[in-house]
């Protein structure tokens, strides 16, 4: 396994997606991209049980603004061919953090109020 499908792997659905593994450009950003759209899915699903109020609103904003500039930043100096799948590893592994950080987010409010945590 390269190192790049290596990447890959680690972002892809539980269920190991063969295309990772693989050298061919086409396998490689669509593996690339389906973990970066699994994980956009994930964030919005949580994003929904979030209470909307204002600051955390400006917060997810401003984020989703720092998650694309940190990945154009990343990828400045990589270019060529794997550019593009570099781009959506990078979209994934921060949406995948920021899932995270809103899932911990959510357990604080859910003790503060009394409730049980998911």
């Amino acid at each position: 396994m390269n190192g790049l499908s290596l990447i890959l792997a680690a972002g892809a659905a539980a269920a190991h997606d063969p295309r990772c593994d693989s050298t061919n450009f086409y396998d490689l950003l669509g593996c690339a991209n389906d973990a970066y759209e699994k994980a956009d899915l994930e964030l919005n699903a949580q994003w929904e049980k979030m209470p909307h109020d204002q600051p955390l609103v400006d917060a997810q904003r401003a984020w989703i603004v720092w998650r694309d500039q940190e990945c154009v930043a990343r990828n400045a100096a990589i270019g060529g061919w794997e550019e593009p799948i570099w781009k959506y590893a990078c979209l994934a592994d921060l949406t995948e953090q920021r899932t995270r950080q809103l899932k911990e987010s959510y357990r604080w409010l859910a003790l503060e109020e009394g409730e049980t945590a998911e």
